[in-house]
């Protein structure tokens, strides 16, 4: 059974169809492993038929024969049988066997209970708490053990919404977003100028960065290289204390974004 490390293909629990039968064109020897009939058609290219009390599969079939076959399949008994004998398809009992096998593995891997949920359940599905805890990232937001992702929304495009990643500038003044871990980022300004930098920004993605003042001066903003400023030129910041300024961007190649101003004095 390749079953849970792979899907076992259709053909592993056998194909039927109603009232499907053919006739033996020729005597069928006790150790043939050829068995001719009139027809094979409809009948699956690997399987088992019955011819009397005896079951036989097949690996291959011809328009006038089943090739492969073996006698005395799923402990039956090989016999010699008479031409025009009726060859039926049929489903044996190891397919069903195979069919309980198969459902008692699922059952296994899912688990009997909402009460023993483990790690070694990795389809396990009832008594998780929370929403979807059983994903610990989702687009490159990593969750930790007490979280969970109710909150995410997943859109068309890819794009999320979650809980800002916040930032306070190094002694240098340089706070570095780093677009991997999300697309909000907050940066509360310092007693004086900053400079941002970007890492991990990845073409196509579009990200928020939300500015707020510290109340005690104007402050400037270094910005990253190369941004396309949609009012043609760097928006002058909000100087008002704990007000913020809300810029959205485009990353439209490596080192260039589009700059879009999305709210100020908030």
């Amino acid at each position: 059974m390749a079953f849970p490390t792979s899907i076992e293909a259709a053909e592993y629990f056998g194909n039927v169809y109603n009232n499907l039968a053919t006739t033996l064109s020729a005597v069928c020897g006790i150790s043939d492993t050829t068995v001719y009939v009139a027809s094979t058609d409809n009948f699956p290219t690997s399987g088992w038929f019955t011819i009397e009390d005896e079951v036989r599969s097949y690996t291959g079939k011809t328009a006038g024969s089943f090739t492969g076959c073996t006698p005395g399949a799923d402990d039956t008994t090989a016999a010699e049988h008479a031409a025009g004998k009726a060859v039926s398809l049929t489903l044996p009992a190891i397919i069903w066997n195979r069919l309980v096998t198969a459902l008692r593995a699922l059952m296994t891997k899912v688990g009997a209970d909402s009460s023993a949920v483990t790690t070694t359940h990795d389809y396990k599905l009832s008594g998780v708490t929370g929403e979807y805890k059983a994903v610990s990232t989702l687009h490159g937001v990593t969750l930790a053990d007490d979280q969970t992702i109710a909150s995410v929304k997943t859109f068309d495009e890819g794009a999320i919404v979650h809980a800002p990643k916040t930032y306070t500038p190094d002694s240098a003044g340089t706070a570095t977003l780093d677009l991997s871990l999300g697309n909000r980022h907050d940066i509360t300004m310092p007693a004086g100028n900053i400079t941002i930098a970007i890492s991990n920004a990845t073409a196509g993605q579009v990200f928020e960065v939300s500015i707020t003042q510290d109340g005690t001066g104007s402050r400037t903003v270094t910005w990253f290289t190369t941004i396309k400023w949609a009012d043609g030129s760097a928006p002058t910041l909000t100087t008002t204390g704990d007000k913020r300024d809300v810029f959205v961007f485009i990353v439209t190649g490596e080192d260039t974004y589009d700059g879009f101003i999305a709210g100020q004095n908030l």
